[in-house]
């Protein structure tokens, strides 16, 4: 999850493609799971969503590299909205009586 380049070749396209493209990966994910969300029966559709990327950048002494750190953190919405209570046509629906015994 980190990377060291040089000074004068830390750029945006070094550092995503860094480490076989992780951190591009990583974003990627992270925004199809943020976009996924969107689409939760227990959430507001129109709360925003969040990706957070951090990047820490550590020069060693006087050398001419820099380490660059990341944590990429989906920030989805919260829950609003309770599950339905119908099933589906075709599913059973496991019951639990007062004692916590299975019944169907």
């Amino acid at each position: 999850m980190a990377v060291w380049v040089k000074v004068h070749e830390a750029d945006c396209m070094r550092i995503l493609g860094a480490n076989d493209g992780e951190l591009a990966e990583l974003l990627d994910r992270a925004l199809r799971d943020m976009v996924t969300d969107t689409f939760s029966r227990q959430k507001d559709p129109e709360k925003p969503r969040k990706v957070k990327l951090d990047l820490k950048l550590t020069r060693v002494g006087s050398s001419d590299d820099v380490h660059v750190d990341w944590c990429v953190t989906p920030v989805p919405a919260p829950y609003e909205r309770r599950a339905e209570d119908k099933v589906p046509d075709g599913q059973q629906s496991l019951q639990f009586d007062e004692n916590g015994e299975l019944r169907e």
